[in-house]
């Protein structure tokens, strides 16, 4: 797990300067504290720097095979200024802690050179099957394995890779420039092009440090998170020209023509299936041994791994099989977010899965204080915008994680899109019984089941009136007064339409909705915050539910009929989790998600985020109206519903701190 960055000049006027990649790796140096390494390319030679945080063993070992290595970047022994590709590496050593493992790498003919955040967990048998074909490796580290894959199989190796991923080779003698992502966009990667250089790096706050990339807030993000509740829906997002290479995706270079091509689609199947006792305990089977697999594969690692437990069903399986599968006598450590007194606590639960595995249970508290001290960082941390308290809560647990010296973390993000988990899959699948796709009109729908279906929609999330077909659910998707009539007139004028033209697919099953969930935005979202989160505080953050490719490509196989059962969300999983793990958890009706008492937080904090709510929102809202309203919001519209306020908060805090 690593923080990545680099350059190509495009032009012949143009040379890269060398300070600019010392800068971007120290903008991520939390993403790799243990060693940095830098190496830039000319027509002729390669040259190899480390830094100040380079260690006198990589030093000593990159001299001893005449690397050209300097302990770390001294420009006045440059030998060339010329220089039209370089890399930034910055390392949290995971696997292989040696010098071995030391990055930017190269093969041994030093013709191909790659740079590489993430873990390829099925990374020992790969090596074993390039071993049989004649390869040779020096260290015991997966970054090597995909050297040795990309010139065995080329761009095609990524296909054998199970895990997370983002990663740029580069061939000095064709001069191609490779770039993946792994599958399912667990691991970031942004670019920046225009016609001098191409610039990439795991976060965008490092592209914003070079000269060429100018500060420019793109407004139709700001309007889809305020008004669409979206973040990173397409390639461009908050800053103008910063994009992102999207999930299963590649990238080429050369001979300065760009090129992205998409290598990967999770298939899912359409049939809802009639149910069957037989089929559901053989699918249970498989699942609990593609998980446990899973898990396995993720707990390959050289330094201490531990995990996030909120005592709900995914994160308690996790750790239950986590801990079945550890080695050794050491207590498993896991980490969980309380809120002592306050109804979303989910302590009680957690409790009982460490009394279940013995497991060593660390705890910490968020405080509404904590939203005044440590969002600022939050914010930074996440480079853009983001929903709500629970993103500053996860902050506090991944802190909790690095102060206690565990390096890797199990999460169990991905769970609730694959086996369906939310309130609205519960609704999709009701509304799916109900809804025949051969109904011409609403009043046909109408005419069938009033009462049920004015329920339904009454209290359907908006997620799934999306997705209700004739435009159905329209009506039920207004916002609060802090969501729509504060925003100023000439900003919803001019694009509105993005709230009017939103595609709402109709339902086919539970199944495509997951998909749509699973692949699409919301767990992006969730994975960004995760990374982020975990990475500022030096954590790898390990996703078994949402970055394996066999058990999502076999979960999404199966039909819909068998992941809501009996009005049992998550019924294959609860199932395959039958005797391995505590049966109080198992059989749990309600869900929190990583719920705060925001609400509450809020209330006691009315006059503080007043300040904070101020010209940094302009021209989007309008602030004196939002002023005027303030204590009206909070006395009669604020219960149950903060993420309005949430949203101008955050937004004006982020314009604040990064000058937009």
């Amino acid at each position: 797990m690593c923080g990545i960055a680099g350059i190509i000049s495009l032009s012949n006027g143009s040379t890269i300067v060398p300070q600019w990649l010392q800068t971007m790796a120290d903008t991520l140096r939390h993403r790799g504290p243990d060693d940095e390494g830098f190496v830039f390319f000319d027509a002729d030679d390669v040259q190899c720097f480390g830094g100040n945080d380079t260690p006198d063993s990589v030093n000593n070992y990159q001299l001893s095979v005449n690397c050209n290595y300097e302990s770390r970047i001294s420009y006045n022994q440059l030998r060339t200024t010329n220089y039209q590709l370089a890399f930034a590496h910055r390392r949290l050593s995971i696997l292989d802690t040696s010098a071995l493992g030391h990055q930017p790498m190269s093969d041994q003919s030093r013709r191909y050179w790659i740079c590489f955040n993430g873990e390829i967990y099925n990374y020992q048998e790969i090596r074993q099957e390039l071993i049989s074909l004649g390869h040779h490796f020096v260290s015991n580290s997966d970054t090597e394995v995909i050297i040795q894959s990309y010139i065995r199989w080329g761009d095609t190796c990524v296909q054998r890779f199970n895990g997370m991923w983002a990663f740029a080779i580069y061939d000095r003698q064709t001069q191609t420039f490779f770039c993946s992502r792994d599958r399912f966009g667990v691991k970031p990667f942004y670019y920046f092009r225009n016609e001098d250089f191409f610039a990439f790096a795991s976060e965008q706050k490092a592209l914003l440090t070079l000269p060429f990339v100018k500060k420019k807030l793109n407004e139709e993000a700001v309007f889809d998170f305020l008004v669409l509740g979206n973040t990173e829906q397409h390639a461009e997002s908050f800053f103008k020209g910063i994009l992102e290479l999207k999930a299963g995706h590649n990238l080429h270079i050369q001979h300065g023509i760009l090129k992205i091509e998409k290598y990967y689609q999770l298939a899912y199947t359409s049939s809802f299936g009639n149910f069957s006792d037989k089929t559901a305990h053989n699918h249970s089977v498989r699942v609990k041994e593609l998980l446990e697999d899973a898990v396995r594969f993720r707990l390959r690692s050289d330094v201490p791994v531990g995990a996030c437990l909120s005592g709900g069903v995914d994160s308690s399986a996790l750790v239950c099989i986590a801990n079945a599968l550890k080695t050794g006598d050491a207590p498993f450590h896991v980490f969980t977010a309380v809120y002592p007194g306050q109804e979303v606590d989910e302590s009680g639960w957690a409790q009982k899965v460490v009394e279940a595995t013995g497991a060593s249970w660390h705890t910490v508290e968020t405080k509404p204080l904590d939203l005044l001290q440590q969002y600022e960082d939050v914010i930074y941390s996440q480079d853009i915008p983001f929903f709500g308290s629970s993103t500053l809560s996860q902050y506090k647990v991944m802190e909790l994680i690095g102060q206690t010296g565990i390096k890797v973390t199990l999460d169990g993000q991905g769970a609730d899109e694959m086996f369906s988990g939310y309130s609205n899959h519960v609704q999709t699948r009701a509304l799916h019984d109900l809804i025949s796709l051969n109904f011409a009109d609403y009043k046909s729908l109408q005419q069938a089941e009033p009462k049920l279906l004015e329920h339904l929609l009454r209290f359907a999330s908006k997620r799934t009136l999306f997705h209700l077909p004739f435009g159905i659910g329209y009506k039920y998707m207004k916002n609060t007064k802090y969501d729509f009539e504060l925003l100023d007139a000439a900003f919803w004028n001019k694009y509105s339409d993005r709230y009017y033209s939103q595609k709402r697919p109709s339902i086919q099953n539970l199944n495509e909705v997951l998909h749509h969930e699973y692949t699409g935005g919301q767990l992006q979202y969730l994975m960004r915050t995760a990374d982020r989160n975990s990475m500022r505080h030096s954590v790898e953050s390990r996703v078994p539910f949402a970055d394996d490719h066999r058990l999502a490509e076999y979960v999404f196989s199966i039909p819909s009929t068998y992941k809501m059962h009996a009005g049992r969300s998550k019924y294959l999983l609860r199932q395959s989790m039958k005797g391995g793990m505590p049966e109080e958890i198992r059989q749990r009706w309600d869900k929190k998600g990583f719920a705060t008492p925001e609400y509450r937080w809020f209330k006691s904090l009315k006059n503080e985020l007043k300040e904070l709510v101020g010209e940094n929102l302009e021209p989007f809202v309008n602030i004196s109206q939002l002023h005027k309203d303030w204590d009206s919001i909070f006395e009669n519209q604020l219960a149950g519903n903060t993420l309005g306020i949430s949203r101008f908060v955050i937004l004006s805090m982020w314009r604040k701190r990064f000058g937009v």
